[in-house]
C-alpha cells in the first residue's frame, strides 16, 4: 500500500502536532477536519473534502500560551466541532464550531479548567455530553494531578475533579491523560512520570494505568469493575505497573469493534527502547512490537509511545516511533 501526504503548513510549531492525548483530527460526512499548532502557539484548523478531494484555507483559531498550547478537538451527534487548547499552566480555552461539519467559523465557549491546566483530552460520548481530562491543580500545588470535567452540549462545566494523584515530591511531573468514549464506556489511560524524593529532577515514567467509567464520569472502576477512590494513587488497582526502576511512556486506550481495549507503551529502561501492544483480554495480554517492526526496517529502537486505531472492518492500524539503536525520543534519525 502506498500513502499520499499533503503540506499542511509550512510554519508549524516544535511541538506542531505533539502530545497523544489531544486527538487533533475528526472524520465525518465525507470531510476530515484537522487542527495543529503553527509558530509558536497558533491554533489551526483545515478540512479535506474526500468527494472534491481538496483541502480548505487553514482556518486560524486562537492563540495559545506557548509551543504546550496545541488543541484536542471532538464532535457530538449533531456534526458541531470542538476545541479545547491555549494554557501552559492557566484556564483552557473553549471553541464551537459555528456551523455542522464545517471548521471555517468558530465561536468562544468560555474557559475551564482552574487556574493551572495543561494538555487537554476531551472527548464527546453517545449522550451529547463532552469529558475533559487535563494536567492540573486546585489552586497552584505540587505534585500536577489528572482532573476531570463533564459538561452537556448546552450546559455548563462541572467543577474539578482530581482523578490521579502521582504522589510524588512537589516537582514537575508528566501524566499523559487520554480520554476514549466507547459507547456508555469511558476509559482513561495515564501514566506517571516524576522524580523521587531523593532525586526529583530524576523524571522517569514510574507507573501506567487504565480506569473506566460506566456512569458517564461520575464513579470509576478498575478494569475488573472494582470500585475505585478517588484520587487513584501508585497503589490504586487500576494501576498496572508502578517500579522506581521504571522509564515507561503510555499510548492512549482505543476500542476494537467489541468494546475491547488496547493500548501502546513505550519501555526505556533497557539497552534498546521497546513498544509493546497491550490488549484486554480477562487481563492485560502484552505483544512485543519491535521484532515485527525489523521485519520491515531491520535493526532499529523504539523510541516513543504508539498511537492506535481501528477501522470499521475491525483492522488495526498502529502509529511507532522508530529511530537507530541507541536513540532516544529526541534523536534524529526517529
Amino acid at each position: 500500500m502506498s500513502m499520499t501526504h499533503a503540506i499542511l503548513s509550512t510554519a508549524g510549531s516544535t511541538r506542531g502536532t505533539a502530545y497523544g492525548m489531544s486527538n487533533k483530527i475528526v472524520t465525518h460526512a465525507g470531510k476530515t477536519h484537522i487542527t495543529w499548532l503553527d509558530m509558536d502557539h497558533k491554533i489551526y484548523v483545515t478540512t479535506y473534502d474526500h468527494e472534491g478531494e481538496t483541502w480548505s484555507e487553514p482556518v486560524f483559531v486562537g492563540n495559545g500560551d506557548d509551543n504546550h498550547a496545541g488543541a484536542a478537538l471532538t464532535m457530538d451527534s449533531k456534526g458541531f466541532l470542538y476545541l479545547a487548547f491555549g494554557p501552559h499552566h492557566n484556564p483552557m480555552h473553549h471553541m464551537v464550531s459555528v456551523r455542522v461539519n464545517d471548521a471555517s467559523a468558530w465561536k468562544p465557549l468560555g474557559s475551564f479548567g482552574g487556574v493551572n491546566a495543561t494538555y487537554p483530552s476531551l472527548v464527546c460520548d453517545q449522550h451529547d455530553v463532552l469529558h475533559v481530562c487535563y494536567r492540573g491543580a486546585y489552586e497552584r500545588e505540587r505534585p500536577w494531578g489528572v482532573f476531570y470535567q463533564q459538561r452537556s452540549i448546552d450546559g455548563d462545566w462541572s467543577e474539578p475533579i482530581k482523578l490521579v494523584d502521582p504522589k510524588g515530591p512537589a516537582a514537575y511531573v508528566h501524566l499523559e491523560n487520554a480520554l476514549h468514549a466507547y459507547g456508555d464506556y469511558l476509559y482513561l489511560s495515564f501514566h506517571m512520570a516524576l522524580g523521587t524524593e531523593g532525586d526529583p529532577k530524576d523524571i522517569r515514567g514510574r507507573g501506567f494505568g487504565v480506569m473506566r467509567s460506566i456512569d458517564g464520569g461520575n464513579t470509576w472502576q478498575a478494569m475488573t469493575g472494582e470500585t475505585l477512590t478517588l484520587p487513584v494513587t501508585p497503589d490504586s488497582p487500576c494501576v498496572i505497573e508502578y517500579s522506581d526502576d521504571f522509564d515507561v511512556r503510555m499510548g492512549p486506550v482505543v476500542c476494537d469493534g467489541e468494546g475491547s481495549p488496547y493500548f501502546s507503551l513505550n519501555r526505556r529502561e533497557g539497552e534498546l527502547g521497546e513498544t509493546f501492544l497491550y490488549r484486554w483480554r480477562d487481563g492485560w495480554d502484552v505483544v512485543a512490537l519491535r521484532p515485527l517492526v525489523k521485519e520491515v526496517v531491520g535493526p532499529c529502537a523504539m523510541s516513543d509511545r504508539g498511537v492506535l486505531s481501528f477501522s470499521d472492518a475491525g483492522v488495526m492500524y498502529v502509529a511507532c516511533v522508530v529511530c537507530k539503536q541507541g536513540g532516544d525520543w529526541a534523536d534524529s534519525s526517529n
